[in-house]
């Protein structure tokens, strides 16, 4: 989803580690307090400062960081405790009174914020083999991140491009422009080498968050014989909404509502989720079924001899 933008992992309903009484930590007493900060009673920060001055153990200080951004839902701050995670995993105390259950919990929770590092990298090699690995130490974690629910994202990709390679649309179908006029997608690719549709939603969130990246992109692939243009796919008002939302957003660039009953889309496309960019050929063949920042589109593009950079 490039990552393609991961605003995608919430971290919700997450049950904080429980506090260690037992720990080696000197004073035990603002071990406890770091934690009960760390789960929003108190000021996180200068406990811990106070906590690391007074020398409580590394172990300590980080599983209360971990509560910590759980408990802001700070992703960022996850990521950046692999390191730490890995270099006191020897140290930590487990079990009923310890701030994980088993070495396979901290164990999970690393292999899924690196499924997560990869994924944001783009290395889905990576991103494949730390989710498994986190999915058969500690299930529990692929959930919290999301990580089951790309996995399923990209699968349903693979089967649409799948489904598409031998597909080709009608290019005399009907869209229409902002006035209500009609346009077939065959005068969008009249003298051009691909026409690329984005479909969106005005209640689409990410496809809100991906304007800023279809404009850029409108500008650079047009420059190289590419037709750009976004698909407004709203149910209700949809030539309204469009129309709004390309003026807010500052959208001067090609914009198409779909045709009533929406069936390029829903029965010509299969599109079940968006945004989606369909990249076809000036004669109807479908060169890329997927998310807008899928690296699959830039292979797509670069068989033409377009790229977006």
């Amino acid at each position: 989803m490039s990552i393609r933008s991961l605003s995608l992992f919430f971290l919700c309903g997450l049950t904080p580690f429980a506090a260690n009484a037992q720990s080696a930590a000197d004073p035990s007493a603002l071990v406890e307090q770091l934690r009960a900060a760390a789960s929003g009673e108190g000021d996180f920060e200068a406990l811990y400062d106070q906590a690391e001055e007074a020398g409580v153990s590394r172990s300590d200080l980080v599983a209360s960081r971990i509560i910590y951004y759980m408990q802001e839902g700070d992703l960022r701050g996850l990521l950046s405790m692999v390191g730490p995670l890995q270099e006191v995993r020897d140290e930590m105390d487990y079990g009923m009174g310890g701030s994980f259950a088993s070495t396979d919990e901290l164990d999970g929770l690393v292999e899924a914020l690196q499924a997560v590092q990869a994924y944001q990298s783009n290395d889905m090699a990576g991103m494949e083999a730390h989710t498994k690995e986190a999915f058969w130490l500690w299930p529990q974690w692929v959930q919290a991140f999301g990580l089951d629910q790309i996995v399923q994202q990209l699968r349903t990709e693979a089967i649409h491009q799948a489904a598409m390679e031998d597909t080709t649309i009608d290019m005399s179908y009907e869209v229409r422009d902002l006035d209500g006029e009609s346009v077939t997608l065959a005068s969008l690719a009249e003298g051009k080498k691909a026409v690329l549709l984005d479909f969106w939603a005005s209640w689409c969130g990410p496809c809100m968050r991906l304007m800023p990246e279809l404009k850029e992109r409108q500008k650079v692939l047009s420059e190289q014989g590419v037709f750009v243009a976004g698909m407004n796919t709203d149910d209700e008002q949809p030539l309204q909404k469009a129309a709004q939302v390309q003026e807010q957003m500052g959208m001067d660039m090609p914009w198409l509502v779909e045709a009533e009953g929406q069936q390029l889309s829903r029965e010509m496309l299969y599109i079940d989720s968006i945004p989606r960019m369909i990249l076809l050929s000036p004669e109807g063949k479908v060169l890329y079924n997927g998310h807008p920042m899928d690296e699959g589109l830039q292979t797509a593009l670069a068989k033409l001899g377009v790229s977006l950079d």
